[in-house]
């Protein structure tokens, strides 16, 4: 082993080690965790009062619509994440159109965490209120360092009437970004 590295060149030994130690820091590129195209209703949690609708998508293969008569979470997935574990975000991203939706539309994610209490994280989509045409939106949720994920219930919540369409769906994760 000495012999070897005597006579590598000290650029190439740089390298190799350079390499080594980010293998050793783990994977630190976004991973993601689900993908929904919210063509069917395969997986959905909630079916009641929510339907597939052919006409209306921001991919021309359909999307989910669900009409609010006033407050209402409809819970859309559950997705098992056993390796995920903070510091990092989980991003959720999809598209979103409304008509008429009378205050905002929230996202909520409900963490379920290996060890501890469930907890949830429900936000306001940026600019989703009254008649918004397809869009795409992201809401990030932060984890703490101690938290480890095996799964996330991604639902929508509305504080008021209005019609919802959704389609196209991602749940990723990101490492903390090196500082």
């Amino acid at each position: 082993m000495r012999d070897i590295v005597t006579r590598t060149p000290l650029p190439l030994l740089a390298l190799v080690l350079v390499l080594a130690a980010a293998g050793c820091r783990g994977d630190r590129a976004p991973r993601e965790l689900a993908r929904f195209a919210v063509d069917d209703t395969t997986g959905l949690l909630t079916t009641r009062n929510v339907d597939l609708d052919a006409a209306e998508s921001s991919d021309g293969h359909g999307s989910l619509h669900f009409f609010a008569p006033g407050e209402r979470v409809v819970n859309l997935y559950l997705v098992p994440t056993p390796d995920v574990s903070g510091p990092g975000d989980l991003v959720w991203s999809l598209d979103v159109r409304t008509v008429m939706l009378i205050n905002a539309l929230d996202a909520e994610v409900w963490l379920f965490p290996r060890d501890g209490e469930p907890r949830m994280v429900r936000d306001h989509l940026h600019k989703i209120i009254q008649t918004v045409d397809w869009t795409r939106r992201e809401f990030r949720v932060p984890l703490r360092p101690e938290e480890r994920i095996e799964r996330v219930r991604l639902a929508l919540h509305t504080n008021g009437m209005g019609h919802v369409w959704v389609d196209d769906m991602t749940l990723r994760y990101e490492p903390p970004a090196d500082r």
